[in-house]
This record gives C-alpha cells, structure tokens and sequence, in this order.
C-alpha cells in the first residue's frame, strides 16, 4: 500500500503541519460584556448571544456554547457598509485548555464532502442596523460560522475564531453583488440527470470553505433533469461542485463567468468501480462500518471525492476516478487510518488491513528526579503523517495531579512526544512552526500495544505586556498569539483551517497578557488582533528559560 495519493496532497500537506499551542487562560472572563440577551435553560450560568442591530431573534443556545466572548463585524457589498439579515451557527467547540481536543476531530475530508457553509442550525439571528454592523456577545470558545443576505437575496459568509474566554473578534462579510447568471447541467456518466446541491467557488473560495474561513460560495440545487440556474454572481472565475453532502463531490476545472452556453459537468467519466473489504490486520476478522473515501482526477473532473461505508461482511463496493493518482482511505474507528493508490485500474479484490490504535501514558517531572507536574500539555504526534488530515495526526493529553497523562487512539510505530504549558517545556524541545519541532522523546508503540513514555520538564519562557490602541488607551478582549516572525500569518491561517485554538492570551480589563508557554532559544513575535483595530505585531524577542520579556503591542 502506498500513500502518494495526489488528490490529497493539499489536504495531507496542510495537515501535516503540527505546532505548539500555549494557551494562557484560566477558564475566566475578565471582561464584562453583560448577561442581557437570551432566556436561560435550568442551571445556565451564562447568557446566549446578545444581538446588536435594528431587530431579530433570540433562540435558547445551548448550554455547552455560552460564556463570554463576542463577535462583531460589518455586513459589505463592493466595500460599503448595507443593512442584511445576519444568523450565526457554532461550527466547532474549542477548549482552550486542550487546543488540538476537537480540531482534529473536524476531519479534512468530511468537510471536503459539504458545501463549504455549515449546515448546522442557526443559534442566534438578527438585523444589523443601517450601516451594516452586527453584534453576537454572550459567545464559548469555538469556531463559528457568520451568515448574511443583502435585501437583494445575494448571501455572503465568513468564519470566526474564538480560541479562548473572553475573546473579542471582528468578523466581516462580504457579499457578492453581480448580474451575470450561469445555467448548466450535471449528468452521471451514462447521462443519467444528477439530483442533489450545485456550488460556485469564486477564486480560492473552495480551499477556503473546506478550511473553515470565509468565501463566496453559492448554493443552488438541480432539478429533475439535472439542471441549475445561479443568478446574481459578479464577473470572475468560478469552481463548480457537484455534492451529495456526507456521500460525494465532483468539482469541475475553472470556468469564467460570464460563460457562454450551457455549462455542462459530468460525474464518473471513465471510472473504475473498486471491491474490497476491511480487515483487522491482527485477527483477520471483517471490520464492519468502516468509512472509505476514494478519489481523484480524470479529464472532465478537475477533482472527484466519494464516500461510502464497509457492510456486515467488511465488504464495500464504490467507483473512482480511473486517473491521476486515484485511490482510497480508509477509517474504522479505533484503527489507524489507511492509504490505498491505484495505477492502471483495479483488477481484483482490494483487501484493507487496518492496525488497531494504541495507549501512550507517563509522568511529567521536573528536571533531575524533581517533582511531578500538574496541568502540563503533553502533545503527541506519529513520525508517520499518515491520515494527518483524518483524525490520526496530533494528540493531546494534559497532566493529572502526579504529573501523569495517558492518551489513547495512537497511531502504532514511531511516536514523537513533547511537553508544553504551565509555565514547563520538555527538555531539548526545540523549533517552532512547520517541521521544524525537534524533540528527544520518541517511542515506537506497537499495533493496540501500551507504551510509557515520562518526560522531564525545565521551565519555559514567558512574555507578559499590554495591548494598546495608537493613543496609548488598553484595549481588553484582544486575542494575542505568538509566532515566529515569518510564521505568524501561515500558522493562524492553518489554526483555522483546524478549528485549534492557537491564540497565547486574551487582554484583560486593562489590556495586559500573559503567555507562559514559550520555548526557550526560539525567536517569536506577537501579533494582536481586536475589533476595529488594523492587525499589529510587536518587535521580536528571544524565550530565555525561566525569564519573563516584556512586550507591548501597539495597534
């Protein structure tokens, strides 16, 4: 089995970057935003979304999604502030605490097989007012999602990340305003008419939705001859998906609107249909259940996705594309993800062998027999990035009282591990950002084998400041990260893409951080991020074991 799969070299390379993430928060808000807004369920503590605008309703959220932070943005069509309906959905939960719990969960691949716009209820709605500003207070860490439609019907979408308590985002939506209209048609290769949802990308739009952030994506769905119609687009060049959401995506290659004709797309043009079954590689016992995704290219697809599930027997039967490094995943839960390319076309029965995860647990002491330490992040990451993108890639586990943690579902073979927060790193932990994390701890875990691996810790670095506007006022709720200097742009961008929480500190009342999760010898910069302020980045500086720089940022 080989894993070359070309189809999933951008989702395999974005999720093969792995980070170290210092969340400094304590689970409580310092800012007062107030608990107006929503009726409480029996034994909330916090209120749901607060909505700023002309009108609008308040739907009861769920418990699990309030605390205290806020979104708030501007509703725009060519760059000018226009009254719109605004809704906002929860996307994905994030515990601060915890960064990678969760974001991982949000499988790559799943969000490839929607629509780009979260099909999740809204939790809250309102009207802006008539300038076009919104406001969503009462908010939990997360990823959300902000929806708006112009009086026009022209709808417009963007995400926000809230990466820890107390967080104040701003969140802009752009809504695409044009008077070209594209009609076209979508047929199965023996032209049978295609039944389900149509989607126009604009520009980068596509990689965009599947990494959670915004984008010009519009919705439309076939009729009974495999036909759409999608009006209102402004003049540009377009992807246009095909999606049976949960089941499949055909994405044809780029067209310019306007186009001439009738756009035609087709789905499985020169196909190959698969059979196999799924098998434990100990026992050799059928795995029933198992999630195969297959996919690839062919000359009137410019990408092809399709999903189905192992039956009873382990067996499962589904069509491909027949080139361009076509081929399989396959996920069963509590196994390791597995690759399958095909060259050529499928002449026999394929036959998945899936390793079964395994257990890392230790202790996290202090250097030279010290004592154990409460509240460390312990990250772990196979030396394979096998099914980075699937849920096999990076794990977290935080430390108990003893300074012990255990992690489960591991990838088996060579497991790198390292340790990061409360004011501790893992000795001779080095690097920061894409593939430059060095560590001294890696352990090979055999297939639904258990393995201890302890870790010694020496204390990390830290950096405290304030974050100020240019007239030297605090500004409280802006969320502070910290980067290399060249990697602070590239690494938020692809936190997002991962719904982690990769935000140090949120500013407090006073506008003063603190991030005591640094590792010593590497270069950093902040950069700070509040509503109605530019982005700002404050000058860099050098982590020093067991010594606090003090940085400001200026906006």
């Amino acid at each position: 089995m080989r894993s070359g799969l070309m189809w999933l070299v951008v989702v395999l390379a974005i999720a093969g970057a792995w980070f170290l993430f210092n969340p400094s928060d304590t689970g409580e808000d310092p800012i007062d935003t107030g608990t107006d807004g929503l009726p409480q369920e029996s034994g909330a503590k916090e209120a749901g979304p607060e909505l700023m605008g002309s009108g609008g309703t308040r739907p009861i959220v769920p418990t699990e999604i309030r605390g205290r932070g806020m979104i708030q943005g501007v509703t725009r069509v060519s760059g000018e502030g226009v009254p719109s309906e605004v809704e906002l959905r929860h996307v994905t939960e994030i515990d601060p605490n915890n960064p990678a719990k969760g974001g991982f969960e949000r499988m790559f691949i799943e969000r490839l097989l929607d629509s780009g716009i979260s099909g999740k209820d809204a939790i809250g709605r309102t009207t802006t007012d008539a300038s076009g500003h919104f406001k969503f207070t009462g908010l939990a860490p997360g990823l959300y999602e902000v929806r708006a439609q112009a009086a026009s019907g022209a709808m417009g979408f963007a995400s926000g990340m809230l990466p820890a308590h107390g967080a104040r985002v701003e969140v802009n939506v752009d809504i695409p305003a044009g008077d070209q209209t594209l009609k076209g048609r979508v047929l199965y290769a023996n032209d049978k008419p295609f039944k389900g949802m149509v989607v126009a990308s604009a520009g980068m739009a596509f990689q965009a939705a599947m990494m959670g952030q915004a984008g010009q994506v519009r919705p439309a769905y076939t009729d009974d001859d495999g036909r759409f119609e999608l009006s209102g687009m402004p003049k540009g060049r377009y992807q246009i998906s095909a999606i049976i959401p949960g089941e499949l995506r055909v994405m044809g290659a780029p067209i310019d609107v306007p186009y001439t004709g009738e756009y035609e797309l087709k789905i499985l043009v020169g196909g190959v249909t698969v059979k196999g079954k799924v098998i434990s590689a100990a026992t050799e016992e059928v795995i029933a259940g198992a999630t195969v995704f297959g996919g690839g290219g062919n000359p009137e697809a410019n990408f092809s996705i399709f999903s189905t599930r192992s039956g009873a027997d382990g067996r499962f039967e589904m069509t491909i594309p027949a080139g361009r490094g076509g081929g399989m995943f396959v996920r069963a839960e509590g196994y390791a993800p597995q690759m399958v390319e095909f060259r050529g076309g499928v002449d026999e029965e394929v036959v998945v062998t899936m390793e079964a995860l395994g257990q890392l647990s230790g202790r996290v002491t202090l250097q030279d027999g010290g004592a154990p330490q409460k509240g460390v992040i312990v990250y772990i990451t196979p030396q394979s990035q096998r099914g980075m993108a699937f849920g096999g890639g990076l794990l977290t586990a935080i430390t108990d009282s003893d300074g012990r943690y255990t992690c489960d579902g591991v990838q088996p073979g060579a497991v790198r591990v390292h340790a990061l927060g409360g004011g501790w790193v893992s000795v001779g932990l080095s690097g920061f950002g894409f593939g430059e994390v060095k560590t001294p701890y890696v352990i090979e875990l055999e297939a639904g084998g258990k393995a201890e691996q302890d870790l010694e810790v020496i204390a990390s670095g830290k950096v405290q400041g304030r974050v100020l506007s240019a007239d030297g006022r605090p500004v409280p709720g802006a969320v502070v990260q910290a980067g290399t200097p060249s990697d602070v742009r590239q690494m938020v961008a692809v936190m997002m893409a991962m719904g982690i929480s990769f935000a140090n500190a949120v500013t407090d009342g006073n506008g003063e951080f603190e991030i005591d999760a640094i590792v010593p010898g590497t270069q950093y910069a902040l950069s700070a991020k509040a509503p109605e302020y530019p982005d700002a980045k404050s000058t860099p500086f050098t982590a020093v074991s067991g010594k606090t720089e003090t940085v400001d940022v200026t906006f």
